[in-house]
């Protein structure tokens, strides 16, 4: 398993508090919690923080994604712990399980629904509280596991793939801009083999890499057509949102199949 160098990111390393903020904002350095993961195992594999200006650089919003070392993998998937944390006063410590996908190397996130986010206040941080998150994601692990093969077990009519793409479209988009968009088409077309079957699982990572990472598409016909770009997600806590709802939204739909 590659670790990454976490020494470049100023906001993960900030080892005082930012002025200007409340005196009631009590600081505790990220380093402190990536200690505590790191001492139960959980290596940082990536991570990445939000662009800042002026007094806000080096405070700003970031995200670590870790894994467990010699941890086990089933199937295309790893089971992640995903920290998201700031220190300009907009966020506390939150911890979420996360799934990353071999196949395409998505880092995708669960939702509340399978998994409640451990949010951690700054004001009286322990670090208990962060083993208590380890312990549940540890926990849930085999129940993410068995959710993603039932994914992997329903079958979408062309429909059923449209409502679902039509749903998680107005979970991104505003009306304004999903009028700009490219054909919903677009959207449902797998960039590799191995997620052409219309399952559930396949139609949900399909979109979720669209959503994420953006993708190309050529507008038009003939001599006449363009090559265009749909924007992928940059901003880290849209990033969480998203992914979040998704999964939500993949989990609503398998209940609507089994009914």
């Amino acid at each position: 398993m590659q670790t990454i160098q976490l020494e470049k990111f100023q906001s993960i390393n900030a080892n005082h508090q930012r002025d200007g903020l409340s005196t009631k904002y009590c600081f505790v350095p990220t380093t402190r919690v990536i200690n505590t993961l790191v001492e139960h195992g959980w290596l940082p594999v990536k991570a990445q923080e939000v662009r800042a200006r002026n007094h806000k650089i080096g405070f700003q919003k970031h995200l670590i994604r870790f894994r467990q070392e010699g941890q086990f993998q089933k199937d295309d998937i790893i089971p992640e712990i995903v920290l998201f944390n700031s220190h300009d006063g907009s966020a506390s410590f939150q911890i979420l399980a996360g799934i990353f996908r071999m196949i395409c190397s998505n880092g995708l996130v669960v939702a509340d629904s399978m998994f409640a986010t451990h949010r951690i206040k700054h004001l009286g941080y322990r670090d208990e509280a962060v083993m208590e998150a380890i312990g549940d994601v540890v926990e849930n692990t085999p129940k993410i596991f068995n959710r993603v093969n039932q994914f992997k077990e329903i079958t979408l009519s062309k429909d059923e793939q449209m409502a679902y793409l039509e749903s998680a479209l107005s979970v991104k988009y505003d009306e304004e801009k999903l009028k700009d968009l490219p054909s919903k088409e677009t959207f449902l077309k797998p960039a590799r083999q191995v997620d052409v079957d219309p399952t559930l699982w396949n139609t949900y990572n399909i979109i979720q890499e669209k959503f994420i990472n953006g993708f190309r598409y050529r507008e038009g016909q003939g001599y006449r057509s363009k090559i265009r770009k749909n924007r992928g997600i940059s901003n880290i806590s849209e990033n969480v949102r998203i992914n979040k709802a998704l999964w939500q939204l993949t989990e609503k739909m398998a209940e609507i199949k089994a009914a």
